[in-house]
């Protein structure tokens, strides 16, 4: 039986995976997407990424009470479709399209970075409080740190969106299976 929270998650997942390959068409036409939306592996900065996400996780579920998950299409939705949707929108997009246009008409380099690096990890977490509709301060840190960390991660890893793809989904996985109690 198809529950109300179900069916909303259900519509979420749509319209990401119709947004998502709306913007990877896009791209291909679009300079400034090419040169921010770039997917390779790069080993080295997945681990790193990796290790910083699951360590802030770790950290902040020492501190936070863990809520298990086990609806199917909200698992599905949090551990693979919202990682690439989520790191397209606000890391390929909202951090590394903005600073290309800004870059391109003038703005201090170093500065543009240091803002868009301060504001992302915000705007990602305030879609969160979006999305869900509650307001937590402990959530609303642990997400800022975690898109702080995956926003890093793309930065200067040559604007890569696999590694925080990946570190996303994974940070996301081990949060929803509550595996940080078991430890």
């Amino acid at each position: 039986m198809t529950t109300s929270f179900d069916l909303q998650i259900q519509i979420i997942e749509v319209i990401e995976i119709i947004t998502t390959f709306a913007i990877l068409k896009i791209r291909k036409q679009k300079p400034v997407f090419k040169e921010s939306l770039r997917f390779f592996i790069d080993t080295k900065n997945i681990i790193l990424s990796l290790t910083f996400i699951l360590l802030a996780d770790y950290i902040f579920f020492l501190f936070i009470k863990c809520q298990r998950i086990e609806i199917i299409s909200f698992l599905i939705l949090s551990i693979i479709i919202a990682p690439i949707f989520e790191e397209i929108t606000f890391r390929g997009i909202l951090l590394g399209s903005i600073y290309l246009i800004l870059k391109e008409k003038g703005f201090n380099k170093k500065h543009t970075a240091t803002i868009l690096l301060t504001i992302n990890p915000i705007i990602f977490s305030l879609w969160h409080i979006f999305n869900t509709s509650t307001f937590q301060i402990e959530g609303f840190i642990s997400r800022s740190t975690t898109g702080f960390i995956l926003a890093i991660s793309y930065w200067y890893g040559k604007r890569n969106l696999i590694p925080p793809i990946i570190a996303h989904s994974i940070s996301n996985l081990f949060i929803n299976l509550c595996i940080y109690n078991l430890l």
